[in-house]
């Protein structure tokens, strides 16, 4: 009984260092990298593990953290405000999901928080089956690109490029 709750303890214990250069170089959001940047920012990464249905991150919440997806699936929903004829009824809202994403290229999500300070999430992300997630501390990856400008060049020009408007 003691093992399985320490099992249990350190499931939820925020593991780092143990993402490998070769799953940051396929996320886009690091293109043109070399390794030495690339190990500055694994430095950086914590490993959240999400049981099917738990969520990442909600809507309207602060950002304050990027999210890599390493492996399983996750869903971006977003509130949808319906408003109906009747006065008396007023608005609804329901969840409308945007995207799935699974791992392959492992994708970077929440990376628009990067451009504003007091950023509010605009979807919830939802786990789709157990996955692993990269977790990024804004300030963290903000004060490593100050330190690195070419780093930080590249992780805002990629972010640019990986928008939807872009």
């Amino acid at each position: 009984m003691i093992w399985r709750s320490l099992w249990e303890v350190i499931d939820i214990i925020p593991i780092r260092h143990q993402i490998a250069l070769k799953d940051l170089r396929s996320c886009p959001l690091f293109n043109g990298m070399g390794d030495t940047e690339l190990s500055l920012i694994s430095g950086l990464v914590e490993i959240r593990r999400l049981k099917d249905g738990e969520e990442l991150a909600q809507e309207g919440q602060p950002g304050e953290e990027i999210f890599i997806l390493f492996d399983g699936a996750l869903e971006v929903k977003q509130k949808l405000t319906l408003f109906s004829e009747d006065e008396e009824q007023g608005r609804s809202c329901r969840d409308k999901m945007l995207i799935k994403l699974k791992s392959e290229g492992h994708p970077a999500v929440g990376e628009m928080s990067l451009f504003e300070d007091s950023y509010l999430r605009t979807a919830t992300m939802r786990a789709i089956g157990d996955s692993i997630v990269g977790v990024i501390a804004k300030n963290a990856l903000m004060k490593l690109a100050e330190q690195n400008q070419r780093l930080g060049f590249r992780l805002f020009y990629n972010t640019v490029l990986s928008s939807p408007n872009a």
